[in-house]
């Protein structure tokens, strides 16, 4: 149960709910993220087109007896990490499902050429469904990555992945949110 109140304050982030009143994907660092319409539970398109996938999906699950989530392909993660480093241009997904699917998430991450970097989730939790915005920024510097990287529990490390802060440039595309008592 401790991701469900440490995904829950990431999703609903307002700055991650903030959209942009207009698409930019006609920019030229945009142009490989594909306009969603957005407004009701399909995911946005997850195939944005800048470049290969770099590592495995990083997956997170519930581990057997409701004993915790855990990253179940650690070295995807480490992967994911080397990549930012590196400013590897490309691709990094992930999927992390806890609380026996009930809380569910995808995102991505897109390495620009030019060191930039392009993020974005989407989940449910319960009758609420939530997609960020695709926001393109400046990567994380290196000090935030390596305080990432040090961190000896993966949950944290991935937390750590999916939450960095960006500064933004743009939104590529805007998100939504569709929630299930309004």
């Amino acid at each position: 149960m401790r991701l469900v109140y440490v995904l829950l304050p990431a999703l609903l982030t307002p700055s991650l709910l903030a959209c942009s009143p207009e698409s930019k994907s006609g920019t030229e660092t945009c142009t490989c993220i594909p306009d969603d319409v957005g407004g009701d539970m399909t995911p946005p398109s997850p195939g944005a087109t800048c470049g290969d996938d770099l590592c495995a999906q990083i997956l997170l699950d519930d581990i057997a007896d409701n004993q915790g989530t855990e990253v179940k392909n650690p070295d995807a993660l480490a992967c994911a990490f080397d990549a930012l480093t590196a400013k590897t241009p490309g691709v990094i997904r992930w999927s992390y499902k806890f609380n026996y699917s009930q809380y569910d998430e995808e995102g991505y991450i897109v390495i620009r050429d030019d060191g930039t970097i392009i993020r974005r989730n989407w989940g449910q939790m319960d009758l609420d469904y939530i997609a960020s915005d695709a926001l393109h920024g400046e990567a994380p510097s290196d000090a935030q990555l390596a305080a990432c990287t040090a961190m000896t529990d993966l949950v944290e490390r991935f937390e750590c992945l999916r939450t960095f802060t960006i500064t933004e440039i743009e939104i590529c595309d805007g998100g939504w949110e569709l929630l299930g008592d309004a």
